[in-house]
């Protein structure tokens, strides 16, 4: 956030332009095909940290901390015009940019309340900048910290935002506002949010240099769990195809690819029950067939934590 694109200063726009054409040009040398961009905030006092500092004191129901609430609302909203619009206005020169080098630019939820987009304004921003190279990137742990200050309902958030949806920094957070912590460790529900999930979502793990081994550990077991809840949930509402994805999940992206190092362990998943079930669940196999191969499935993953 060095160089912003909603700065009220001319120099600093050309700044933050520059730098993200050479990010530009890094990602194409790579390969990549998509960029995060931060794309700006609002000049005001820092609410963000006082209000996580107050919801860990106990504090959300208090009455100071609804105060602090509606006079940051008001007092982004009387200034959130002129940064919005620089923002908009540099993102359509970064546009044509982006295009002639085929790469999508994910606009990311952010953490503090003082960032930019603000939820409401997603919609006239795919509105207003109808390329399909600008897309939505949802970072798992900048929306809980949202929802736990009672900004926004995180799964509903996600749902809203499908339809542009690119893919995923992926971390979980500790009450009240300990983000980049390994998904289940804290408080984020990834059930609830699996069904949004699709096979060319991009995700990306971003976690504290400060994790360990056991972590790890833990974050694939929760991941497994998470991708057979969806799973069965969406055999439940008779959506047989895109509940066979989840069956497979935890093979094709957790399994298979930390495979030696459960053999190590002497751990092992029997493959072929996933697929089994996955397939039943492709051909529209009732839920009363299936929760009995999900409940075996489930007592595997559980063998490897």
């Amino acid at each position: 956030n060095l160089y912003q694109f909603s700065d009220e200063r001319p120099r600093q726009r050309e700044f933050a332009h520059k730098h993200t054409l050479k990010t530009f040009e890094f990602a194409v040398r790579v390969k990549a095909p998509l960029v995060v961009l931060h794309v700006g905030s609002i000049e005001l006092k820092d609410y963000t940290d006082k209000l996580i500092e107050m919801l860990g004191a106990g504090e959300k129901e208090s009455l100071k901390y609804k105060k602090l609430c509606a006079e940051l609302s008001e007092k982004r909203d009387k200034k959130k015009k002129e940064f919005w619009a620089r923002t908009l206005e540099s993102l359509k020169k970064l546009i044509p940019e982006a295009e002639s080098r085929g790469l999508k630019l994910g606009v990311e939820n952010r953490e503090a309340l003082e960032e930019l987009p603000i939820e409401s304004d997603y919609e006239s921003l795919f509105k207003e900048i109808t390329s399909p190279n600008l897309v939505y990137w949802h970072d798992t742990g900048h929306a809980q910290i949202k929802e736990n200050l009672g900004f926004l309902n995180h799964r509903q958030h996600l749902e809203s935002r499908r339809d542009k949806l690119a893919g995923f920094h992926i971390h979980d957070v500790q009450f009240p506002g300990k983000d980049h912590c390994p998904p289940g460790s804290g408080m984020i529900d990834f059930a609830a949010l699996a069904p949004s999930v699709k096979p060319e979502h991009i995700k990306v793990f971003e976690f504290s240099p400060s994790m360990t081994p056991e972590d790890a550990d833990g974050f694939r077991y929760a991941l497994m769990k998470g991708h057979l809840a969806a799973a069965m949930k969406l055999v439940d509402e008779g959506a047989g195809k895109e509940a066979a994805m989840h069956f497979l999940h935890p093979l094709v992206e957790i399994y298979e690819p930390a495979k030696a190092e459960y053999a190590a362990k002497k751990l092992e998943l029997d493959t072929v029950k996933f697929n089994v079930a996955a397939e039943n669940a492709a051909l529209g196999k009732p839920a009363s067939a299936i929760r009995p191969m999900w409940t075996a499935l489930n007592k595997q993953v559980d063998g490897l934590a």
